[in-house]
């Protein structure tokens, strides 16, 4: 009974809807358990061909709804005769509780031999494995809410990968990934979870890859961070994406270091990498651009932020690096080349309404090379260490640049123009330490620069290939702390100093500097503002340069000082003081000296815009013209102790202009040498290059006109091709109020053409010329001069003088007082073979010159003269060319006082006058002479005068003097009281003039002897001598000789010898007087 209640129970169990329905479900579930797989394999693999697999066959698939594990194995995918899916084992176990949390959780999966092709098509379409997406769709957007976004999640405790590769192409790209081992643990899209981990090790076309990240979380925020290593990675795969824009992208990069990501809505993206990045043979161009080089490498921090609410920063700390960089340019061609590229340090860069940019660290470059058409650039080395910034907009400033270290740039070579036009320059190495910011202004009206620091550099040369001229600058420094200001105005402020040393510069292929300077100083440079620059002092030491040409020289400056520059817009410019100390020229040609200065100082100079130059006072200490070698010459030139030019002013205008010209203790001496040349003409032409003459006859002649000058003649003509270059030359403008010679001053004269050399002084006292205005050439400047001659004969000299005018002109008056006539021996003896013993010379000169024409009246006294012969021969040569012998001339022209009074008139065109002392004696003696004997003999004469007659002998350049005969009666030699009154005065007459001779010549008729019948019968105007009376009237003729004779050496002690007794003359005219005839 019970048994059977039991059955019941247990039937009436079974009957139970519920029962049945769980029954049926749980067929149902072993059906789908079992049937499942079956259905799935034969649908997927059904669908697989309807989507374009040609073959499509799975061997495994299994799903265990008890333990949640699902299992795919031997899935293989063809289309187009290639695998396009393969599987050779999947196992999933999924947590089946945690779907109804609405949790996706894989407990374990593991994924082994996973092949998978994906493809994306030129009409956008993709293909996964066999199965192809339709095309292009129109967007959509989809809203969706958190909510809706967030109502699952997903769990996965491990997964793994293992040997499975994964191919995606599409137009651009060609990567195949293959997957040695890859474990996905404890990841969640929970928040508040432990972070999951990841780890990858394979390779991307072929190349290693490694990636581990110990953090890997989704929720709340993204966050992953972790080492990733990549060996290499060809640019050349990506390549085709970048074609539109860089057409050639070549190269390989690898890189390895660790990487955090982080992403929230609070933080937005924060990324930073810790590690290193090669990129190996970069090969990156487009049109008209290319970029390689070896490597470029870099090992340090990089770090990027983006917050939603904030600005984008980017820091970097490390080192980037690259060799055998070169960029090109085919266009504009352009070529840059780095051998060594480094940069190291710390960047941060700020983005947002504004950029913002630091660093601090080192850049160095090495092998710099930069070529431009006609230009180029190689730098050996540049090195930067310290820090720099940037800022698009601080505080008003729209840039701001500030940089505050140390630059050093190496061997640097700079190359432009081409041949024939070539300027080459180079340094040796340049450095700049300190600070140096730049910023403008957010409107752009003005920009700023300040500076404070060092500049310096070392072996700086230049070439200018066109000008044949080269420069060398040993070293050069730049200590400055200054800001400029660009706007409308240039504004400069603050201070500086500048230092150069060792200055050269070179022409055309010389091997030794056309200029030098050893030393340049600049000190206190200040800014004031704008334009408006002074400095406290400059100094310049040893400069020297050589003048090329005809006349080279070598000019030396050994100091040069500027004190007190100041100017208030860089046109208008100003010096207190300019010292230039002991400069010298010296000929190049034979090394002597041409001039010498102890110092010359200016005074308050302003350089105008126009180049005008204004000076209060120039001057000069101790000049010398010519100095004294030692040997030939032992005297200088010129020397002037002191010259001072006052309130003078220049300008291309008005030319130079002046007030006063003053020459202090001014000495000068002139030599004329044995040979007839003047020191200072033969000494500058002694430092001038010979200048190859045009034909033998131009030679000829110069030598021929020299020998035409008579001698001891001085030429005071131009020659014609002087007034030639005169009137050619364009004439500057020269207005100067006086010019003034004062102190000490001599001009020396040493003549040694003589035999005797003739040394002459002239002592200065006074020395003044009026106003000179070259643009009014006809004015007079009034000119005085007051000395002395060799210290005893005062000398004056007052006149006018037209200096510019063309031809010149000029008047004057001159005299000269007790000038010792010994001292023009050597001149006399020189010319006419007579010294001048003793006695003293007078001259009162008036002379015009105009129109080329000289007008010269000359007064010379001669005062007790006394002379001695020293040549014969050449006495009398000059005796020949006297009417009577020199001494007896002289005799003839003393005066009472034993003065002899000369007027020398010269008159004729300049170009044509050659005067010499003999041919002043010749000609003023000769002129004096007669008219000085016909007024002596009439005062001496008295009532006898009358009938005295002085001129020249017709025909002979000797004096005629006609003295009144003694007359006798026929026959008698008696002198009657007549002629005793008669012969008294010829008798004081020979002794006033103790020289001259007289002759007494007796002249009688032939019919003396004869009665007054027998000349009557004689027919005619004459009686013919007989032969018995000839010598009776001859000895009548001699007894009135010796009666006249006798009486004046008795009665006046006349020397006998003076007193010559010519041969009788018988005369046979019946109208002959008798009568001794006086001949002087």
């Amino acid at each position: 009974m019970a048994s059977k209640t039991e059955k019941n129970t247990n039937a009436s169990f079974f009957r139970k809807r519920w029962v049945k329905g769980l029954l049926l479900f749980f067929i149902l579930c072993l059906l789908l358990v079992f049937l499942f797989p079956f259905g799935a394999k034969y649908y997927l693999t059904d669908w697989m061909k309807k989507n374009g697999a040609e073959n499509a066959s799975i061997e495994r698939l299994w799903f265990n709804p008890f333990i949640g594990r699902l299992t795919l194995g031997g899935v293989t995918v063809e289309s187009e005769g290639a695998t396009r899916l393969k599987n050779a084992d999947m196992v999933l176990d999924v947590h089946l509780s945690s779907l109804l949390k609405k949790d996706i959780r894989v407990e374990h999966g593991k994924y082994v031999g996973l092949l998978i092709d994906i493809e994306q098509y030129e009409d956008g379409r993709w293909r996964y494995g066999s199965y192809t997406t339709p095309g292009r769709k129109k967007e959509t957007e989809i809203e969706t809410t958190e909510d809706v976004a967030s109502a699952w999640g997903f769990l996965a405790d491990s997964v793994e990968l293992e040997n499975c590769n994964v191919h995606l192409k599409t137009p651009e790209l060609d990567f195949t990934l293959f997957v040695e081992s890859a474990e996905l643990k404890r990841f969640t899209t929970h928040e508040g979870a432990r972070e999951g981990t990841f780890t990858l090790i394979g390779k991307i076309n072929g190349e290693d890859i490694e990636i581990v990240l110990d953090t890997v979380r989704v929720a709340p925020d993204l966050q992953i961070e972790g080492n990733i290593h990549i060996a290499k990675f060809l640019f050349a795969d990506i390549q085709k994406t970048l074609e539109n824009v860089l057409p050639t992208f070549g190269g390989e990069a690898g890189l390895k270091g660790n990487i955090q990501l982080k992403m929230s809505k609070t933080s937005g993206m924060n990324v930073d990498y810790d590690g290193d990045i090669l990129i190996t043979s970069p090969d990156i161009g487009m049109d008209g651009l290319v970029t390689n080089a070896d490597n470029f490498k870099w090992s340090g921090k990089i770090g990027f932020k983006r917050p939603d609410d904030g600005p984008m920063h980017v820091a970097t700390d490390g080192t980037l690096s690259t060799e055998d960089f070169t960029l090109a340019l085919s266009g504009p061609s352009f070529t840059n080349s780095e051998g060594l590229i480094s940069l190291s340090g710390k960047t941060e860069i700020e983005i947002d309404d504004q950029i913002r940019v630091e660093n601090e660290g080192n850049l160095r470059i090495e092998g710099l090379k930069i070529d431009l058409p006609e230009l180029s650039i190689g730098e050996e080395t540049l090195s930067w260490s310290g820090k720099m910034s940037y800022s698009s907009h601080h505080e008003d400033l729209q840039h701001h640049v500030q940089s505050s270290g140390s630059l050093a740039l190496g061997l640097t070579e700079y190359k432009t123009g081409t041949v024939g036009t070539l300027i080459e320059a180079g340094l040796e190495n340049l450095s700049w330490q300190g600070d140096l910011s730049y910023a403008q202004h957010g409107d752009g009206s003005s920009s700023a620069i300040n500076v404070n620091g060092t500049l310096d550099g070392n072996n700086i040369t230049s070439f200018l290939e066109q000008q044949l001229m080269s420069f060398t600058q040993e070293h050069f420094k730049l200590s400055t702390n200054s800001e400029l200001i660009f706007g409308e105005k240039v504004d400069i402020a603050g201070s500086s100093s500048v230092s150069l040393d060792n200055f050269q510069m070179f022409t055309g292929e010389e091997a030794l500097p056309m200029l030098t300077l050893k030393n340049l100083q600049v000190d206190d440079l200040k800014g004031l503002g704008q334009k408006h620059i002074t400095f406290e002092v400059l100094n310049a030491e040893a400069l020297t340069t050589k003048v090329k040409g005809g006349f080279p020289l070598d000019i030396t400056i050994p100091k040069i000082k500027i004190n007190e520059f100041a100017t208030e817009d860089m046109l208008q410019l100003n010096f207190a003081g300019l010292w230039v100390t002991q400069p010298s020229i010296i000929s190049l040609v034979n090394g002597d000296r041409l001039l010498d200065v102890e110092t010359i100082y200016a005074d308050q100079i302003a350089i105008g815009e126009g180049g005008e130059i204004n000076c209060e006072k120039i001057d000069l200490q101790r000049f010398e013209f010519l100095g004294a070698d030692g040997e030939r010459y032992t005297k200088p030139g010129l020397t002037i102790n002191n010259t001072q030019l006052s309130e003078m002013s220049w300008s291309k205008a008005n030319g130079f202009n002046g007030k006063s010209l003053e020459f202090a203790d001014l000495v000068t001496t002139v030599i004329r040498d044995k040979e007839g040349q003047i020191n200072i003409s033969q000494r500058i032409a002694e430092m001038q290059l010979e200048k190859e003459t045009s034909s033998d006859e131009d030679a000829t002649s110069k030598e021929q006109q020299s020998t035409d000058q008579p001698d001891g003649a001085v030429d005071i003509s131009d020659t014609e091709d002087q007034s030639e270059r005169a009137d050619n030359e364009a004439s500057t403008p020269v207005k100067l109020d006086s010019i003034v010679i004062t102190g000490e001053s001599t001009i020396r004269f040493e003549d040694y053409t003589l035999a005797v050399p003739y040394l002459a002084d002239l002592d200065v006292t006074k020395f003044q010329v009026g106003a000179l205005d070259s643009g009014r050439p006809e004015q007079q400047s009034e000119i005085q001069m007051e000395g002395e001659l060799d210290k005893r004969a005062p000398v004056r000299l007052n006149g006018h003088i037209s200096p510019f005018q063309k031809p010149i002109a000029m008047d004057f008056v001159l005299s000269l007082k007790n000038y010792p006539l010994s001292h023009l021996s050597a001149y006399t003896v020189q010319s006419v073979g007579t010294a001048l013993a003793s006695g003293q010379l007078a001259v009162q000169s008036t002379m015009t010159l105009t129109d080329n024409t000289l007008d010269m009246e000359n007064n010379v006294v001669l005062k007790k003269l006394t002379t001695k012969k020293i040549s014969e021969e050449l006495a009398q040569e000059l005796d020949n060319q006297l009417p009577i012998p020199l001494d007896s001339a002289l005799s003839l022209l003393r005066d009472n006082k034993d003065n002899i009074d000369l007027d020398i008139p010269l008159k004729g065109p300049v170009d044509d006058l050659g005067v010499g002392i003999s041919d002043v004696l010749v000609t003023a003696l000769s002129k004096a002479i007669v008219p000085a004997a016909s007024g002596y003999l009439m005062y001496m004469l008295g009532p006898y005068g009358a009938l005295a007659y002085v001129g020249m002998k017709v025909g002979e350049n000797l004096l005629q003097v006609d003295l009144p005969p003694v007359e006798f009666d026929p026959g008698s030699s008696e002198l009657t009281a007549d002629h005793h009154d008669y012969l008294e005065r010829i008798g004081k007459i020979l002794q006033d003039r103790p020289d001259p001779d007289i002759q007494l010549c007796p002249r009688v008729g032939s019919w003396e002897l004869m009665t007054e019948e027998e000349i009557g019968a004689v027919e005619g105007g004459t009686v013919a001598l007989r032969d018995e009376n000839r010598q009776a009237l001859d000895d009548l003729g001699k007894a009135r000789a010796d009666a006249v004779q006798s009486y004046l050496i008795n009665a006046h002690s006349i020397d006998k010898d003076r007193l010559l007794i010519c041969e009788t003359e018988i005369n046979e005219e019946k109208e002959t007087i008798p009568a001794l005839i006086l001949n002087m």
